[in-house]
């Protein structure tokens, strides 16, 4: 239809302007008043990418109010604050469990290693592409800024590659409990085929318990909605983001029925369950748009004992 966009395909550099794009938001949630999180290792990793559009959204900033531009904040701001912090404590319960193997998974300019309080005894595995994990780690190591936990990036350029048996051969034991934790978005910023073969890999290499935290369904339910999100915003550049291409249409088992298939206790919450447990509880007062987006849901799933 004239005047639609036309889905594509994404690429590795769509998923870099997509992480740089979180790290803004992840930077001004920490400019707000009572901030889910403090995460200043975001800015300076935008302002050393010199991205427009990242570099955009940080220098103009968000309102911290509720009022008519309450829509705005929860998809963008308030969304990344919320994800952000609902990450960081599903790895401090997992933690405080015992589980001191953690998988991030695809989660890009993530700086948990650089920003959390880790046990000793822990290591974490980053996989991610590997342009994005070396721009993180150049940046980080040229400001002399040290890593809090043993860790270990394992590049993928996709994920059919062999990053599973790459994180092996760095010393992942799948003998032992794991926390994963996946990048929001993932199930739709995949194939299909793609999608399967992330979970059938999760089964393989998770011991009695490990536990799994991920969006249960697509982050992103059509193209058009995206264009209707950012009519409002400014500046321009942010109007001009095509975050839609990073997601694929097509058929996948959704991540819960892989896991519960397979024996793993699986539960889900919703964003808007999300916001009212950190503070932030949403209102009728959003406009449509946002409200579609209060159903999100987020999935955490367990392996048994």
């Amino acid at each position: 239809m004239e005047g639609k966009k036309e889905s594509t395909v994404s690429t590795p550099s769509h998923k870099l302007q997509f992480d740089l794009f979180y790290a803004a938001l992840r930077a001004l949630e920490g400019k707000r008043g009572h901030p889910l999180i403090d995460d200043p290792l975001a800015a300076v990793l935008v302002n050393a990418a010199k991205e427009p559009l990242s570099s955009a959204l940080l220098a103009a900033g968000f309102p911290d109010t509720s009022t008519d531009d309450g829509g705005r904040i929860f998809l963008l701001l308030s969304a990344a604050g919320l994800m952000a912090r609902y990450g960081d404590d599903f790895l401090a319960a997992e933690l405080a469990v015992g589980t001191r193997q953690v998988v991030l998974f695809a989660t890009g300019l993530d700086t948990r290693v650089y920003r959390l309080d880790w046990p000793d005894e822990t290591t974490v595995y980053e996989v991610d592409y590997p342009h994005t994990l070396q721009f993180r780690g150049d940046v980080l190591r040229g400001r002399g800024i040290p890593a809090r936990v043993k860790h270990h990036s394992v590049a993928a350029s996709a994920v059919t590659a062999s990053w599973a048996e790459d994180m092996c051969a760095a010393g992942f034991d799948p003998e032992q409990p794991t926390a994963w934790l996946i990048q929001p978005a993932i199930t739709a910023g995949l194939a299909g085929s793609d999608h399967d073969v992330l979970f059938e890999r999760i089964i393989e290499l998770s011991a009695p318990g490990s536990a799994v935290n991920c969006d249960a369904d697509n982050f992103v339910p059509s193209v058009d909605r995206w264009d209707t999100a950012v009519e409002p915003l400014a500046p321009d550049q942010v109007k001009a983001a095509n975050f839609w291409m990073l997601t694929y249409p097509d058929s996948r088992m959704r991540p819960g029925d892989w896991l519960a298939g397979h024996g793993w206790t699986t539960s889900t919450t919703t964003i808007s369950d999300i916001a009212a447990q950190y503070g932030r509880p949403l209102t009728d007062a959003l406009p449509e748009l946002a409200m579609l987006h209060t159903s999100l849901a987020f999935l955490t799933a367990r392996l048994p004992l």
